[in-house]
């Protein structure tokens, strides 16, 4: 597995969380030192992102059940990076202040139990947060000639094994795994021209990998300035009551 590849993409779905990633940190009333764990942490990605958001009070652990990612991520930086299945999370129960997960559940078969899992590792009045979880079946890609491939990549990404109505369960996963009053939302955009064009650019490359039609790297396919690409991307978070 190409994991250089593969942590590219993770680097660069971190960034978009990252307004959302300064809230949660923010809004934590545990009292410190704060630990942050990750379900799903694969290459460390994430976790170097909003490690860098953060303070000296915050110790960060990951936890994933492909160990060869766990060693690509201590090769970057060193961590607590502990291989383990989020459906039996190896951890004491109420040990973590935030517990979080990003771009997982539309991966898994039984993302309720994973939530279960989390909310039994959180402390209470700690906060569980998903988030962001994509919905492909929402997706909008314009102009219309855009459209054909947006639909064969978000079927080549469900016969991978993603739920592509992800984002719109989040709220009912929550409330199944019975976390009370969770908030939900779905993530804003705003880009300058220069950098929307960047965003297209990556995005078609994502799409011709996913769809197996080039090897990684900036597609050099001509753009068009008022080309758009949009994946309604939900999250939702709760203090553990």
């Amino acid at each position: 597995m190409d994991y250089e590849t593969i942590n590219h993409r993770y680097e660069l779905q971190a960034v978009w969380t990252e307004n959302f990633q300064r809230r949660l940190l923010r809004g934590l009333k545990t009292p410190p030192p704060w630990k942050v764990l990750e379900i799903g942490s694969g290459t460390g990605a994430f976790l170097r992102q909003i490690n860098r958001l953060a303070s000296s009070n915050f110790s960060f652990w990951g936890v994933d059940i492909d160990f060869s990612a766990l060693v690509f991520a201590e090769k970057i930086r060193k961590g607590l990076w502990i291989c383990g299945d989020g459906n039996s999370i190896p951890m004491k129960s109420d040990s973590f202040d935030l517990v979080l997960c990003h771009y997982l559940l539309l991966w898994l078969p039984d993302p309720v139990n994973v939530l279960n899992e989390m909310f039994r590792c959180c402390k209470p009045q700690g906060i569980i947060a998903v988030t962001a979880e994509p919905d492909y079946d929402g997706r909008i890609d314009f102009p219309e000639t855009e459209q054909a491939d947006g639909k064969e990549q978000t079927e080549a990404l469900s016969k991978a094994g993603i739920d592509p109505a992800a984002g719109r369960k989040l709220l009912h996963w929550m409330l199944q795994a019975g976390i009370h009053n969770p908030i939900i939302g779905i993530h804003g955009i705003e880009r300058n021209l220069d950098d929307q064009s960047q965003f297209i650019s990556e995005e078609k490359s994502q799409c011709r990998i996913d769809l197996k039609r080039t090897e990684p790297g900036i597609t050099t396919d001509p753009l068009k300035h008022d080309e758009i690409f949009f994946v309604p991307t939900f999250y939702s978070y709760a203090v553990k009551s």
